[in-house]
């Protein structure tokens, strides 16, 4: 609104000049936005205040009835995931995209993106606008998501210190190297991942569609109505991060699993949730700490459009259950087997001493 109406009381503007605000808002979020996340969240926004600018200012219904409307198709539920397979894949074939020492920064770039996503559940804006200082990788390795001079944040809970739980050693070191290839031209405030040698520019946007384009190619998805992109890096970190805390102890992982995300799940490795969370247990705080991980508002926004495990949890703890999968001890004791027994063992004590 500051950037459409500047300085001027939108209470003040004709109603024409007001709806006309709140189509190019739309229009213009809608160009840009890959996930359809922030064009719904703009349009409830505005609508609420619109409502508000209604009742306290006098201003008329929208002419267009349609144009504040919840849009159906934005809240699909989209499940893709990749696996750890397709995950390890992105490296090398950022490789082939991006040959030859023209590319190399782009190639180095590519695959710290694809990390941020994965392994820290970073939006696409979040990753590419960070600056060199938001990468602390010398005590412990953690990403700081914070505002910066161009860089607004989704939400004020968006703000938030990433510890480095699933890193691999292989990450660490190429983090480290780009990091400190940086710094050896750039400050610290300057852009963590700039096209060239000089801190001053930030990569574009368009790297996301290269991503977007391996990433598809990977998953098998690319002539897909719905192809796998970049946003699914995240949705894969909060499934994976939530399903290996949640994972009952002894419980079975899922048998659709291939065997590196069966093993990554039992293994625990790089992954303590001791760490985390302060004891060992699975507990409801479980999923609040994912959602303060991605920055969300509530963890409903979490659980509902993010996680993908919940029924095979579900049926996991469904298997250790006494009562709900029973032994032929407990099936006997429900339909009163036993107690006939009690009572006809009780009856013949009591005949045998003469009671």
């Amino acid at each position: 609104m500051q950037i459409k109406w500047g300085e001027k009381d939108p209470a003040e503007l004709k109603d024409e000049d007001l709806e006309a605000g709140y189509k190019q808002m739309v229009s213009v979020v809608k160009e840009s936005d890959d996930t359809g996340d922030n064009l719904r969240d703009l349009i409830y926004v505005l609508k609420d205040f619109h409502v508000y600018m209604r009742n306290c200012h006098g201003k008329a219904r929208l002419k267009e009835k349609g144009l504040l409307a919840p849009k159906r198709v934005l809240d699909r539920v989209d499940v893709d995931l990749l696996s750890r397979a397709e995950y390890d894949q992105l490296p090398d074939q950022i490789s082939r995209r991006l040959r030859g020492s023209k590319w190399a920064n782009h190639r180095e770039i590519a695959k710290a993106l694809c990390i941020f996503g994965f392994q820290w559940g970073t939006r696409r804006e979040e990753a590419r606008l960070a600056r060199i200082r938001d990468l602390q990788l010398e005590e412990w390795e953690q990403l700081i998501v914070q505002p910066s001079e161009g860089h607004t944040l989704k939400s004020p809970s968006a703000r938030r210190r990433l510890p480095g739980i699933c890193l691999e050693r292989r990450e660490i070191d190429e983090l480290k190297n780009w990091l400190d290839k940086r710094l050896a031209t750039c400050t610290e405030g300057d852009y963590l991942f700039g096209p060239t040698e000089s801190g001053a520019s930030c990569i574009s946007p368009s790297i996301f569609r290269l991503l977007n384009s391996i990433i598809s190619q990977i998953t098998g998805t690319s002539g897909a109505e719905h192809p796998t992109h970049y946003h699914h890096l995240r949705a894969s970190f909060a499934s994976w991060s939530l399903l290996r805390l949640l994972l009952p102890a002894g419980g079975k992982v899922p048998d659709y699993l291939d065997k590196q995300d069966a093993d990554w799940l039992r293994s625990g490795a790089n992954f303590d949730p001791e760490d985390i969370r302060r004891r060992n247990q699975p507990w409801v705080s479980d999923v609040f700490l994912i959602s303060q991980l991605l920055g969300h508002l509530h963890p409903f926004t979490t659980m509902s459009r993010y996680f993908r495990f919940a029924s095979e949890l579900l049926r996991l703890y469904i298997e250790r259950s006494r009562w709900l999968r029973p032994d032929d001890e407990t099936l006997k004791a429900a339909m009163g087997e036993c107690a006939k027994n009690v009572r006809g063992g009780y009856a013949q004590c009591c005949i045998r001493d003469g009671g």
